[in-house]
């Protein structure tokens, strides 16, 4: 049940992100190709004060059991991704979710991701989850101390 939904609800966030977010610059594009994006030129960034989540006690719930923080900084759907605005010079959560599209496009798209992710999360856990050490791996370049 959780899988169609999920599906379901990350679609309509790239939906949203693809009609009201912008492009990325020349430098972005750069990133996403040297974490394995193929088509950076479908990828849009939509920046908000936070990251919207479905609306159910379910999920929060389930992101609870799993270890998955809700105050994240950044989140990929497909090809658009929501970076939340205090992050918005903070190149290694961008080039984290960058690492996620390419997830998306090596495994075929949202519900194939999904099924993985979920898979993931509940055999590893989210701190320990492929994926997500994957991403982390690949926004390592990217990190920068934090404002003093």
């Amino acid at each position: 049940m959780l899988l169609p939904y999920a599906s379901w609800w990350v679609g309509r966030q790239e939906h949203r992100i693809l009609k009201e977010g912008i492009e990325l610059t020349s430098e972005e594009k750069m990133w996403a190709a040297s974490v394995g994006v193929q088509d950076v030129d479908k990828v849009r960034l939509l920046y908000l004060p936070m990251i919207p989540l479905p609306v159910s006690s379910i999920t929060y719930f389930v992101a609870r059991m799993l270890g998955k923080p809700l105050d994240v900084g950044g989140m990929a759907a497909q090809y658009g991704i929501y970076v939340v605005k205090q992050s918005r010079n903070d190149p290694s959560i961008l080039v984290h979710e960058m690492a996620h599209i390419a997830q998306y496009e090596r495994m075929g798209g949202i519900r194939p991701f999904l099924e993985q992710y979920f898979e993931e999360l509940f055999t590893e856990g989210y701190d320990n989850s492929g994926m997500e050490l994957e991403a982390r791996a690949a926004a390592i370049p990217y990190n920068r101390p934090p404002d003093r």
